[in-house]
């Protein structure tokens, strides 16, 4: 959660890094498994949120690279910085189902 005492950025940072803990823990546990697409779905969520730390970081010097992070980690991530309302329904490994 984000302290109201800390500034946007700052807040906007620090969650964007709890997000990067919380995708290398998946990754970790994926690669504990034998599941090969669970650890390729966990290292696409690591990735998103890695852009998306670093769109944070970088949001009060540049406004334009951080649209293009973002955008670009919510193309890679969509059920996490997306609407899921408005995503397939899933089996639980990333596959889509009808």
């Amino acid at each position: 959660m984000v302290d109201p005492e800390k500034s946007e950025p700052d807040a906007l940072y620090a969650d964007a890094d709890q997000g990067v803990q919380e995708a290398r823990q998946r990754v970790r546990e994926a690669a504990a498994g034998t599941d090969g697409a669970l650890l390729e779905t966990a290292l696409d969520e690591l990735e998103a949120a890695l852009a998306h730390r670093e769109a944070a970081r970088r949001r009060p010097r540049d406004d334009a690279w951080v649209l293009t992070a973002l955008g670009a980690a919510n193309a890679l991530d969509a059920q996490f910085h997306g609407d899921a309302a408005t995503l397939p329904e899933q089996d639980g490994h990333g596959t889509a189902t009808d």
